[in-house]
């Protein structure tokens, strides 16, 4: 079982936001504009904090939200930092955040989240590694996943299958709020609706 370089919720940890606003946090990375779901990956980026902020999300989770994309991830393989340079990003918005986005980039989700509420752990796609992962961690990774997918207006089954769980099943993976915000979006036949 693989650790990451600093535990997660570890004392040394600097504050998420690290004193800045999503776009000088974004432009100090150098995010470029790519295009990305018809607009751009700033954009994108933005609107997925966003989301995680309106459903009351810690600070950790929507700054990892943020930055959920910044190492690649399995399905946008542009990687704005490259992971050998995790530790500029944790000097950044701290290990708490850093861990999360690491975690996110290096799955293959949204699959490895849900064999993770089985097993506890995360294959590593980057170096076959396996990361054990909280059911706190799970939840973060799971409420920035389905931000993510709502903000691109993204029809996977993933967000069905969530939202089709018992109320309490649903409640007990992502917390009340997230999966409050998630119904927001459906429409009256289970569909997502983002008018």
């Amino acid at each position: 079982m693989s650790s990451l370089p600093c535990p997660i919720d570890s004392a040394e940890s600097k504050p998420a936001g690290a004193g800045s606003d999503p776009d000088v946090l974004l432009q100090s990375l150098g995010v470029p504009n790519y295009a990305h779901s018809g607009r751009t990956l700033r954009d994108h980026l933005k609107g997925t904090f966003v989301l995680l902020r309106s459903w009351g999300c810690d600070e950790v989770t929507c700054v990892a939200g943020l930055l959920h994309s910044i190492y690649g991830t399995n399905a946008f393989r542009h990687s704005c930092l490259d992971t050998s340079e995790r530790h500029r990003l944790r000097q950044l918005v701290g290990c708490d955040t850093e861990k999360l986005v690491y975690l996110f980039c290096a799955s293959e989700r949204p699959k490895a989240f849900l064999q993770a509420i089985v097993d506890s752990q995360i294959t590593d796609r980057f170096d076959g590694s396996k990361h054990e992962v909280s059911i706190d961690v799970l939840q973060k990774l799971i409420a920035i996943e389905c931000a993510n997918l709502i903000e691109q207006s993204d029809h996977s089954g993933f967000i069905t299958l969530l939202t089709d769980l018992p109320e309490d099943a649903l409640e007990a993976i992502l917390g009340c709020d997230v999966a409050t915000g998630i119904r927001s979006f459906l429409s009256p036949n289970g569909e997502l609706d983002y008018a």
